[in-house]
């Protein structure tokens, strides 16, 4: 029973746009199934205290003073984000309880491999449109409709660069969204020994291969960033030989070039046209201008910032794209610090024995990565993914090297 409301709540993570309330406020389907979660682990009086749960602590603290502080209790909006905070605690220690269970192991990489394909049709159909899949089914979960009234078109009507949006919502989410089964599939390749191969490439390699090309499909340049330091690190742990890595590449290349021709010429422009200067990249300097504004403004309140202040944010229309930037202009130096603590939990957590598995600093480099230039966390299908992680993370009788017996 646990694990089948672990698994119903990553699938409605993955898959059921949320239900909208108003213009501004959506709420996930998998809200409704959290409390589901919370009263499960009073019944099996099953708790936990770590890192990561105290630094939960800490965070809601920081927000509730911030909040008080700036006089903004009386707006739902703004309360909700405590809820958040409570959200990502229940998920994460409900995920621990239940990944304590070995056999649950290999069922819930089932059902990433499931899910896995799922999201590689419905992307590579959105992709291709198929189907006119775009006007009727992406536009449900790109709730303020500007990615997918805009794919694969400029501002001119004419055709661009086409960034895969998901069901994520928008590409750069997306391309988060690969990175974490990225992840688990250098996970599982790790702890799968003793496979038979006929190919140089082979079952969960596949998985690995067909998640990279998703990544560059999203075109997001943060994104190829952690997925770049995410190789490297999948490569100490897999020991792949060069020979393979070198034939991986070329595979991942020549598909994303073919992918390319068929679609239109400059499917792939938005990532081709990257400048080395950061500042002549319009995406990046955009952000320079907004981060610069909420920078200056934070030194107002420097200790516990304008706290979540949604009112402001919807009617300055600010995308602030970085939750380093974000957390310190809402919840100062004291919010910042709780989010970096965040940030490394997983790791830090792990002891003496936080390298001796992959999945904690691959983990630390998503979310570190990321929220440079974007807000994961700020996002509530991030929460849940990243609480999920994070639970999977912290089992360390999981990573143990098993024999996988081979199904070719």
């Amino acid at each position: 029973m646990d694990q089948v409301l672990l698994l119903i709540v990553f699938f409605a993570t993955l898959f059921v746009p949320d239900l909208s309330l108003t213009s501004s406020m959506h709420i996930g389907w998998e809200e409704f199934l959290v409390p589901l979660m919370f009263l499960r682990l009073i019944w099996v009086r099953f708790y936990r205290w770590d890192f990561l749960v105290w630094t939960l602590a800490f965070l809601f603290l920081v927000i509730s003073m911030s909040i008080f502080k700036n006089g903004q209790y009386a707006d739902v909006r703004n309360l909700f984000e405590l809820y958040k905070v409570l959200k990502m605690c229940v998920v994460y220690v409900f995920a621990f309880y239940v990944f304590r269970l070995p056999r649950f192991q290999y069922r819930f990489y089932e059902f990433l491999q499931a899910s896995f394909i799922v999201l590689v049709l419905i992307n590579l159909l959105h992709l291709f449109d198929v189907f006119s899949i775009n006007h009727w089914l992406i536009t449900w979960y790109d709730y303020d409709g500007r990615d997918a009234a805009t794919f694969g078109l400029n501002s001119l009507g004419e055709p661009d660069s086409r960034r895969i949006i998901g069901t994520m919502g928008n590409p750069n989410d997306n391309a988060i969204l690969f990175l974490f089964f990225l992840i688990c599939f250098v996970v599982r390749q790790v702890t799968q020994v003793g496979q038979r191969r006929r190919f140089l490439i082979a079952g969960n390699e596949w998985n690995i291969l067909i998640c990279s090309l998703l990544i560059f499909l999203c075109q997001s340049r943060t994104g190829i960033v952690a997925f770049g330091l995410l190789v490297l690190i999948g490569l100490r742990y897999a020991e792949w030989s060069w020979k393979k890595l070198v034939f991986s590449i070329l595979i991942l290349l020549s598909a994303v070039f073919l992918l390319d021709l068929m679609v239109q010429q400059h499917a792939m422009k938005y990532l081709s046209n990257t400048r080395l200067q950061l500042d002549q990249n319009n995406s990046v300097s955009s952000r320079f201008e907004i981060w610069k504004r909420l920078f200056n403004m934070w030194k107002e309140k420097p200790i516990l910032g304008f706290g979540p202040n949604k009112e402001f944010i919807y009617q300055e229309k600010i995308y602030p794209e970085s939750e380093y930037i974000y957390y310190l202009w809402r919840y100062g130096i004291l919010g910042l610090l709780s989010y970096l603590l965040l940030v490394i939990g997983v790791l830090v957590q792990g002891g003496r024995s936080r390298f001796d598995r992959p999945m904690p600093l691959m983990l630390v480099i998503l979310l570190g990565v990321t929220a440079l230039t974007n807000n994961p966390l700020t996002n509530p299908k991030f929460l849940v993914i990243f609480a999920i992680g994070w639970g999977l993370a912290a089992n360390p009788i999981l990573f143990e090297k098993t024999e996988i017996q081979s199904r070719a």
